[in-house]
């Protein structure tokens, strides 16, 4: 049966059931439509406007009051206070955008559709659609490369072909232009200090005429059909419309099979450094007439409504396991951008959270599988990223605590914003986005003992680090605790009967802030770095708060052991974390 392959019966009803292909850079959603092929775009430097100093001026003189309020109990007085002074102006960050919709509008093919299959090979990143009309065998097969950074789609079948194609962004486009054989969409997301984009269509026929007809590229009587589509954006170069239709141009000149194989070489490289096989006894493998059933004539949604049923399916697991190294590899790629909460596929234009990067635990949940998965390259869009991040968040350090080195609160964009997102009292004042994402250079080393690497990015574990020498308060037993920060997204109750989520030195925070101080101290010793330098972080380790058993027989989630709001909704995120943390050790 095959575990490297998503086949289904039926085109997408909608965009979640379309199949992803990406290059690092451009992300697809293919729908497989018979008559209207519908193919969602994405490049991943688009986003909307630009950068803004977002801090709140009043933080600062306001902090040691907040402060105050918290340890006397007066949760509500400081949660109000902070909501005021603390939370940033604007509110929000930057978002993630679309690139816009490619379409293939295909004539005559209005008959009986027979025979019909869509399947993404992820063995080879290669998605492909085949069908029958009235008997004619019709196929696509499309992909995405990295090498040549182009979306490909090959037509052809067993008639001549007629359709037209083109690309759009709605009312969202600035400037279209047609040509004989492509064309071009360009213009500014998000106006004045916002990324320039453009993003062109090529036409290729073999056979048959080619012509531009109201802003569609018609082609009648073909027998083979290839389209070329490309993005930029001047967030990587400086003219990217310029770019996109000199690469068309030159891309256009290979032949299909020598693009075919490049993209395949390059993409297996990266996917044949593993292999997982989960074995087991397949049973249950019967219908109703008790015919034996071969799962692997089964499609992809067939086989997940038998596990539904709780009918066993090894090879899903399997197949599973690899489609999610699969889209790791297409959304993070070396030399461009991490992975958003939804890798590089998105077709709204207001996402779910932005669809940016929510590092309270989303964009680590991204990378987990990277040294594990053998796919240490695809981790590195993400120290890239750490670099962008680091200049604002020693101004957010300096101005919203009057501290050294750098900070980040539970999101971040493409500028590397780190003043607080969103006006969440359960999420927002979070200060160990930093620190927690620095430990990803750690575990990178830990898996490629490079000590060049850990060389040029140890500036920024240390700088993580350094922001709470100044940061970190004494207790009353003498530990060293964080504060105002959150358990994120849980709430507690005091003896008093108050319910609060903002607090001092949840565990959350006392377990980033070990496995970072180890980090600095074992990697400053393999860089040869004074061990006076590392003392501090010596010292600030051995008095952070110890981990505590509650009355439940659970880790205290905070200082004290307090009752839970909504017991075991809180999404566990303090109990990932160290799971994550462990590994560290």
């Amino acid at each position: 049966m095959s575990e490297h392959k998503l086949w289904y019966k039926v085109a997408a009803n909608e965009w979640n059931e379309a199949l992803p292909l990406g290059n690092g850079a451009i992300g697809a959603m293919v729908f497989g439509n018979v008559k209207r092929e519908l193919i969602q775009l994405n490049e991943e430097s688009l986003w909307y406007g630009g950068y803004r100093d977002r801090h709140n001026k009043d933080a600062k003189e306001y902090l040691p009051r907040i402060r105050s309020l918290l340890w006397e109990g007066k949760i509500r007085e400081a949660e109000k206070l902070m909501a005021m002074s603390m939370f940033a102006v604007p509110d929000g960050q930057r978002q993630y955008s679309v690139l816009g919709d490619f379409i293939i509008e295909n004539y005559g093919q209005e008959g009986i559709v027979t025979d019909y299959k869509r399947e993404l090979d992820i063995e080879k990143a290669i998605c492909k659609m085949s069908y029958k009309v009235d008997g004619k065998r019709y196929e696509r097969e499309m992909f995405c490369s990295n090498p040549d950074n182009v979306l490909i789609v090959h037509i052809k079948g067993e008639q001549k072909l007629e359709l037209s194609t083109y690309i759009d962004r709605w009312k969202y486009v600035d400037e279209k232009e047609y040509h004989e054989n492509y064309m071009t969409l360009h213009g500014l997301s998000g106006g004045e200090g916002g990324i320039y984009y453009a993003y062109s269509l090529k036409v290729q026929n073999i056979g048959g005429t080619l012509e531009s007809v109201g802003g569609r590229l018609y082609v009648k009587d073909a027998d083979e059909v290839i389209l070329y589509l490309t993005a930029a954006t001047d967030y990587k170069v400086e003219e990217p419309k310029k770019v996109c239709e000199m690469h068309l141009e030159e891309v256009s000149k290979q032949s299909y099979e020598t693009l075919l194989n490049r993209h395949i070489v390059d993409y297996q490289s990266l996917y044949n450094k593993m292999n997982l096989e989960i074995q087991g006894e397949e049973s249950n493998l019967q219908e109703d007439d008790e015919q034996k059933l071969e799962i692997n004539v089964l499609s992809t949604s067939e086989r997940l409504e038998r596990l539904k049923a709780n009918k066993e399916d090894i090879g899903l697991i399997n197949l599973y396991f690899n489609f999610g190294r699969y889209l790791l590899i297409s959304c993070s790629r070396k030399g461009g951008l991490p992975a958003t909460l939804q890798g590089i596929w998105n077709s709204s234009w207001q996402p779910p959270w932005d669809s940016k990067y929510t590092i309270n635990i989303n964009t680590q949940m991204n990378y987990w599988p990277a040294e594990k998965c053998n796919l240490s390259e695809c981790h590195l869009p993400l120290f890239e990223l750490l670099e962008k991040m680091k200049p604002h968040g020693e101004e957010t350090a300096q101005k919203m605590y009057g501290c050294e080195g750098f900070v980040a609160h539970h999101n971040t964009d493409i500028w590397g914003d780190t003043a607080p997102q969103d006006m969440w009292m359960p999420a927002t004042i979070w200060p160990m986005g930093a620190a927690w994402l620095c430990l990803h250079i750690w575990e990178h080393y830990m898996y490629t003992l490079d000590e060049k690497f850990l060389k040029e990015k140890y500036h920024l574990l240390k700088s993580a680090g350094d922001f709470f020498k100044g940061y970190l308060m004494e207790d009353e037993e003498g530990h060293l605790v964080t504060g105002p920060s959150t358990s994120p997204e849980n709430t507690y109750i005091l003896p008093s009967g108050e319910s609060g989520t903002v607090c001092i030195g949840p565990t959350m925070d006392n377990e980033i802030l070990y496995e970072l101080f180890t980090a600095i101290i074992k990697g400053g010793k393999i860089l040869g770095i004074e061990s006076s330098e590392l003392q501090k972080f010596k010292e600030m380790r051995s008095r952070l708060l110890p981990l505590r058993i509650g009355k439940y027989g659970q880790i205290m989630e905070w200082r004290e052991d307090y009752e839970e709001v909504e017991p075991g909704i809180a999404m566990c995120l303090n109990y990932l974390g160290f799971i994550q943390v462990a590994k560290l050790v």
